[in-house]
């Protein structure tokens, strides 16, 4: 098994693998990335805002259970 943080983005990618062996120094990792999905509170979508820093100040955020993509992952031993 393999876990991960993606940190390139304001909210951090979680990463899980399980890693497939195929030779003695050769591995496979495949699996899912979970991410932060934004939603709004009170502002709706297609609604004229003000600036910028109202509609920054109206999204939240809720990590979502559903995979938002997949990742493959190749390993070598040197």
């Amino acid at each position: 098994m393999q876990f991960g943080i993606d940190p390139t983005k304001k909210r951090s990618f979680l990463l899980l693998g399980r890693n497939r062996r195929t030779c003695f120094r050769f591995a496979l990792t495949s699996r899912g990335v979970w991410t932060w999905e934004p939603s709004l509170k009170e502002l709706k979508v297609g609604q004229v805002v003000e600036s910028t820093t109202v509609l920054e100040k109206d999204i939240s955020y809720k990590f979502s259970m559903k995979p938002r993509g997949w990742y493959i992952g190749i390993q070598y031993d040197f």
